[in-house]
């Protein structure tokens, strides 16, 4: 769904297309809240949750034009690094 297809306005391709990206978009925030709300107790977890975080970061970072350059983000990120076993994409 990160392709942005080009669909006639108010046609009913781009009407199923826009639905069905916002059912995905509620899919991912209820998995992410599932997430958050999930403590991560185990080693594993931790770095699960911050592979994942690792993946979604920069992507919202951009979307909300925040500066990943920021120190504050830098070290969010350095952190999710460290715990995901240095494994930065």
């Amino acid at each position: 769904m990160d392709a942005n297809p080009e669909l006639p306005y108010g046609s009913p391709e781009q009407e199923r297309f826009e639905a069905e990206l916002a059912k995905l978009c509620w899919q991912e925030a209820d998995i992410l809240d599932q997430l958050a709300n999930t403590p991560a107790r185990t080693t594993a977890g931790q770095q699960g949750k911050a592979s994942i975080l690792q993946a979604i970061l920069p992507t919202a970072l951009a979307d909300f034009d925040l500066g990943a350059e920021c120190e504050e983000i830098r070290l969010v990120m350095s952190l999710l690094d460290d715990l995901a076993g240095g494994q930065a994409a």
